[in-house]
Parts: structure tokens; C-alpha cells; sequence
């Protein structure tokens, strides 16, 4: 690799990437100066040796250097033409008005995301919430104080429930126990045959060691972590039975199924016994020194295994990546991978990985990019008038395609400032049409302190070493700003040729960017209304959904949602719009997707969509920082009736209650899990691991 100076680790660090500038007048000097890039980019692993060097001296400076723990965005861990590009329309797993049940509700169509349930609208999966406890001997203990501290997680399980829409009911039909040490799920995939009955679940999670509350950018926060991934066959749903299992070394970030694949984004340092964090004398810096000299390649990578099998080594080196320009002496020895995985022969598995971290994920159904944040070190020559002029963050974005041979390097680049927003994941300030990356990325301007937004288009060069920018807004031809001074962007999402995003600080502009010219964005449209949305959501070609707070003035109420006509670009307009409880009042679908169920209408019925609710009304709320008095948790259910876009109308339709206030309970319980499905003319609402069923009409507001 070519070497650079040691000046670049805190912009680079271990994955810096290279902005190759392009000709287009949309792109101004100014802009390009801005960006916090060094023009790197990865390239492939020559030798064994190289990969081994780079590891190797990873861990001298992991102890050597000062490492930055900065705030990323770690949104990983919970991410067409029209529906090429992302979002689509009422995007879900499969599910829609014709199968008459609700599906997960997906950022991009055709992408699935893992989640706490899924269903084929005969039967409903769910991930059984784990609770700890302490194993105490009722009869052995004979003092409180010789009760040991430690505790032990249930095991992880998967309810598994019969539901019908005629009348609306649920039964629990059986649960699958997985009964390994500390094994723990987090999402459920279901592969369904040709007539959309369930087949094949797959449920990933870990087993041992989780992740804990450690800085992000700290490599030692990522060893001895196991990604797990179990399959059943579930086509006797009473009586599933496991076919396989996966076990990667490596803490899962996130994952997607693309038809029959499963894709798998993991984080890996590795461990080396004996090894010192942390040395504080000569000889402990020599012992590590000793220690890191006599590992082998084969152990500092990450390994696999088929069914508890032997554990064999998850990639070759000649299937890896390093920052280009990067000196042989840098980095932290951290290794981000993606694994292909055939679902039909699970065990052929093929992996790519980089030298480097990623904190956030978007994916379409064409390609995954990964970014992480990077931070500009101040150069002693700048002129403070220049060096106060650009941001002093940026974001590096590492492009591969999903190709049947399995993951393919695209190329990287770097655009200024990071994923900054105040409502969903930050992945829905990303989207792809055809081929190109739109990506809204922020940062403080340093002499004002203001929020400065700018929306980057990028797209492969012909190598596809490295991700050019071919388009940025503002710019030179367009300079208006995304957002009004000081505020900050609550929503965002791409659908179709349009970016549709919301910026706040006292009251709601919704901004309609025109994305029909890849060189050439431009904001088409803008509506200011009382309130903002966190989250958006597409209905048809014609109307838009937005769920976030109403206002008075920077102060939140309760939730408002709203119901926009888009059809004319230029003059986006409010048509119907809820309020719903008073200040403290919240959903997790602000900044939580997958808590909305939606089945969109057919001729005859409306659309239908709902969303957790924490509801607080009444009470002493003349003070800013006092709330309204809690009253229940529950599900609110909704309508959307649309006799043409100009007079469509939401309507609540009733609440699902599932816990009130009483002198034994005054807060009710997290809502973070809660999860529904639609079925046609039933709900089913999932709260604190009980399934809650019921016909629509006869709920009530």
C-alpha cells in the first residue's frame, strides 16, 4: 500500500475514502473544500502477509495512539424507478391488500428486515422478550446476603401463534426454546412458498458475550462477540423443527433477505489470550509485543461454523480490503464484514470484509452501503477563515453489490458532514435510484453555530474504485438552504425521482426535492405548518403520511399526524391532519418503523395502519418542562379514506387498551417492543409478550 502521513489517522482513521470531483456546475470549489475527504480508497489484499501486518500493527496502536471516542451513529444495531427507488409505496415483506395482512413495514421494497415478529397471515412468529433473573435456592439460602449477584438470562424463544381475521383470535400453538448459553434473538426472517405460506424462519441473534455499554470506536468493544443464526422448517407451524445453525465470530450490526439470500453485516477485533489492553510498564508493552509475534493470520481472523461444526475461517485474505493510503503503521485492527447467505444451501456461505468500522447501513435491492463518521483534524497552515468554513466531520460511504458470486466492491467516497436527524434511522437520510447514492448529510457551521444541510448524489466510476460526486444542493445554480436557520432535520425519505424532507426548530417546512435529474437537484416545494413529522410515509403516487409532535412553538405536545397531497410538486399542501393527547404523549414509531403496521385499502375498504401509543392528557402543564398525567398504553387504529387526493381524510378508528393508570400503576411499560399485524378485518397487538386480538370495527376511540 502507498504511505501517507500519520496526519491523516483521525480523518481517515481506517476506512477514509476517496471524492473524486466531476465537472458538473452544480458542484462548487467551495463545496469540494468543505469536504472533510483524503483521497483514499480501499483496494484489495495482495498477501496474507499484508493483512496480517495491518491486524498485527493494529493492536500496538490501539494502545499507543489516543483513541477517539466520538459519538457515532450507531443505527446499526436495532436499516427502483418508481419502486426501484427507495421506499416505495406502502413498502412491507410480501404482505399487501390482496393476502389481506400487514407485513414488516420495510424502508425499501423488496429489501426485508429482520424483525420482532412476522407472519403469513395464518400464523404469527414473535421473539419472546427475555427477561433475567437471579437463580436463587429457596431452600439453601439462608440469608438474603449469600445470594449471588450474578444472574441468568431465560432462554431465547419464539412464540409461535395461529391467528384468524372471522372472528379476530389468536392461540398459542407452541413455542421454540433455544437453549444455548446467554443465546439471545433480535430479529425473525420467514421465507414463504408460492402461495405465501411459511416455509423456512430464520431468527438471528447472539450467543455469549453481548455487546455492552463501551464507546462504539473502541475496537476492544467488539471482541469475542458471536453472531448466531438459526433456521426452522416451519411448514408444520405446531410443530417447527431446527435445520440448521450459523455461528460467525463477530458482533452482528445488521442484516437484509433479498429473495433467497441472507445478508449479514459483522463487526470483529480480534482476541488474542493474554493480550494487555491496556499496558502500563515496559515489560507489559513487551509481553503484548511477544504475544502479538507469535499469532498467526489464521487467528486474528474471524471463523464460522456449519452446525456446530469445527469452526472454519470465514474469508480468505485475497477476499479483503484495506484503506489504500493509508501508512502501513495506522489503524486499529477492526474488520467489517458482509456474509452472503444461500438460504436454499445455508452452508455455502461467502464473505468480503474491510479493514475498519461502520456505524450505519442502507440497503437497497441492488447494493449495500456502509458509513462511518469522520473527523478533520485541524492543519497548523490553515487560515482560521478557511478552516472555520468547513465542517469538521464527515461521512465515508463503501459501496458493494449483491451479486449471485456474493458481495462485489463498488468504490468509496466521502461527502461532508454526518447522518444527523432527529426522528427515524438515520439510514432514511439514504436512498438509491438506479445506480446512484442520494445521501443528506449535516453539520454546525463553526462561526454562526447553525445547522447547514446539504443533499450529495454519487454514483460508481467505471472502475468502480471510488464513489464520484456528480451532484450536491445546495449549490451555486440552486443556493437555497435545506432547513431555515438553526433547524435540524426530523424526517427524511426518498420515493421514486423525490426527497421528501422535514427540518424543525419552531415550526414544520416539509421540502420537496425534485431528484428526476441526477446532476441537477433542486427544491421543488415547500409547506410550513404548525408541528413536524419524524417519520414519513408513502400512501399513493399522491399522498404522503407524516407522523411526528404537534407544537407550541419549540415546545412538544402530543403526537399530530398528518396527511399531505403531493401530486403537484411545487405546492405540497396538508389535507387532514389528528392530534392525539397532550404534552408528553409519544409513539416508538417517531424513530422506530417497524412499530407501524399498515395494509393499504382495496376498492371496497380503506387503508389501514397503526402505531403503539403512550397516551397523557390532562393534568398541571402551565410549567415548559411538566407533562400531562399518563393514561394508558395502547394500540391506536387508523383509516385513510381517499375518494380522489384532494379529499382524502385520516380517521381515528379506536384504540386498543392494553394497560390504564391505577394506584398500582401510574407509567405503564415500555412500548419499544410492541408490535401488529392486520389481518383484513382483525388486529393482533403484541405488548409485554401477549398477543391481543380483535375485530376492527368493534374497537373503539
Amino acid at each position: 500500500m502507498k504511505s501517507n502521513n500519520k496526519s491523516a489517522i483521525l480523518l481517515a482513521s481506517i476506512t477514509s475514502l476517496l471524492i473524486s470531483g466531476c465537472g458538473d456546475n452544480d458542484i462548487t470549489t467551495a463545496q469540494q473544500e468543505d469536504s472533510v475527504a483524503v483521497e483514499t480508497q480501499l483496494v484489495p489484499v495482495t498477501s496474507g502477509n499484508e493483512l496480517e501486518h495491518y491486524l498485527k500493527q493494529g493492536f500496538a496502536n490501539a494502545n499507543s495512539d489516543p483513541i477517539l471516542f466520538h459519538p457515532g451513529e450507531p443505527d446499526l444495531i436495532t436499516s427502483d424507478s418508481t419502486l426501484e427507488a427507495d421506499g416505495g409505496l406502502a413498502a412491507t415483506d410480501g404482505a399487501n391488500s390482496s393476502s389481506g395482512v400487514s407485513g414488516t413495514n420495510l424502508q425499501v421494497s423488496g429489501a426485508d428486515e429482520a424483525d420482532r415478529i412476522k407472519s403469513d397471515g395464518n400464523y404469527l412468529y414473535s421473539i419472546k422478550q427475555q427477561n433475567y433473573y437471579y437463580p436463587v435456592d429457596a431452600i439453601a439460602v439462608a440469608e438474603a446476603d449469600s445470594i449471588a449477584p450474578d444472574y441468568e438470562p431465560v432462554p431465547a424463544t419464539i412464540s409461535v401463534h395461529r391467528i384468524q381475521a372471522d372472528p379476530a383470535a389468536s392461540r398459542l400453538l407452541t413455542e421454540i426454546d433455544i437453549d444455548e448459553p446467554r443465546a439471545s434473538i433480535n430479529g425473525l426472517y420467514l421465507n414463504t412458498d408460492s402461495a405465501g405460506h411459511g416455509q423456512q424462519l430464520i431468527a438471528t441473534g447472539s450467543a455469549g458475550q453481548n455487546w455492552g455499554l463501551q464507546p462504539w470506536d473502541n475496537p476492544w468493544a467488539w471482541q469475542s462477540g458471536q453472531t448466531k443464526v438459526w433456521f426452522y422448517d416451519v411448514s408444520e407451524p405446531a410443530a417447527p423443527q431446527q435445520m440448521h445453525s450459523i455461528t460467525i465470530e463477530g458482533y452482528l450490526l445488521n442484516s437484509r433477505r433479498i429473495k433467497d439470500t441472507l445478508y449479514l453485516v459483522t463487526r470483529f477485533t480480534p482476541y488474542i489470550a493474554g493480550y494487555n489492553r491496556y499496558p502500563s510498564s515496559e515489560d507489559e508493552a513487551t509481553g503484548n509485543q511477544d504475544l502479538i509475534e507469535r499469532t498467526s493470520l489464521d487467528e486474528l481472523l474471524p471463523h464460522a461454523s456449519f452446525n456446530n461444526a469445527d469452526p472454519e475461517q470465514l474469508m480468505q485474505s485475497r477476499n479483503c480490503f484495506l484503506p489504500d493510503s493509508i501508512d502501513a503503521d495506522s489503524g486499529y485492527p477492526t474488520l467489517t464484514t458482509i456474509t452472503a447467505i444461500d438460504l436454499n444451501a445455508p452452508k455455502e456461505m461467502v464473505s468480503v470484509c474491510y479493514g475498519g468500522q461502520a456505524y450505519g447501513m442502507y440497503a437497497s435491492t441492488k447494493n449495500i452501503y456502509l458509513t462511518a463518521t469522520r473527523y478533520r483534524e485541524r492543519n497548523s497552515v490553515d487560515q482560521p477563515e478557511i478552516a472555520s468554513s468547513r465542517p469538521s466531520v464527515g461521512t465515508a460511504i463503501h459501496k458493494f453489490a449483491m451479486t449471485e458470486r456474493g458481495p462485489r466492491y463498488q468504490g468509496s467516497g466521502v461527502v461532508p458532514g454526518s447522518l444527523s436527524i432527529n426522528g427515524s434511522n438515520p439510514s432514511f437520510l439514504m436512498g438509491e435510484r438506479g445506480e446512484v447514492l442520494h445521501i443528506i448529510t449535516s453539520w454546525r457551521d463553526e462561526n454562526r453555530w447553525q445547522w447547514q444541510h446539504q443533499l450529495t448524489n454519487l454514483q460508481s466510476n467505471a472502475d468502480n474504485s471510488t464513489l464520484e460526486i456528480i451532484a450536491q444542493l445546495p449549490n451555486e445554480t440552486h443556493p437555497a438552504p435545506i432547513g431555515k436557520p438553526g433547524e435540524q432535520i426530523y424526517a427524511s425519505r426518498y420515493i421514486g425521482d423525490r426527497a421528501y424532507v422535514v427540518t424543525f426548530q419552531t415550526i414544520d417546512p416539509l421540502y420537496v426535492i425534485d431528484l428526476s435529474n441526477d446532476k441537477k437537484p433542486v427544491i421543488a416545494g415547500e409547506l410550513e405548518i404548525p408541528g413536524f413529522s419524524s417519520y414519513l410515509h408513502a400512501i399513493n403516487d399522491d399522498l404522503l403520511l407524516g407522523i411526528g409532535k404537534n407544537t407550541n412553538g419549540p415546545r412538544l405536545q402530543g403526537l399530530k399526524l398528518s396527511l399531505f397531497n403531493v401530486a403537484d410538486i411545487h405546492s405540497p399542501e396538508e389535507i387532514s391532519s389528528l392530534n392525539i393527547g397532550d404534552r408528553g404523549t409519544d409513539s416508538p414509531v417517531l424513530f422506530d418503523h417497524h412499530t407501524l403496521a399498515y395494509l393499504p385499502g382495496t376498492e371496497r375498504t380503506p387503508d389501514k395502519f397503526t402505531i403503539p401509543v403512550k397516551l397523557f392528557q390532562g393534568g398541571d402543564q402551565t410549567q415548559p418542562w411538566q407533562w400531562a398525567d399518563w393514561k394508558h398504553d395502547g394500540l391506536y387504529l387508523f383509516e385513510i379514506k381517499a375518494d380522489s387526493s384532494t379529499r382524502a381524510e385520516l380517521k381515528h378508528s379506536g384504540s386498543l387498551i392494553a394497560e390504564q393508570a391505577s394506584d398500582t400503576n401510574t407509567w405503564g411499560s415500555s412500548l419499544y417492543n410492541d408490535r401488529a399485524v392486520i389481518q383484513g378485518s382483525a388486529v393482533h397487538y403484541l405488548h409485554n409478550n401477549k398477543l391481543i386480538s380483535a375485530d376492527w370495527d368493534a374497537v373503539t376511540p
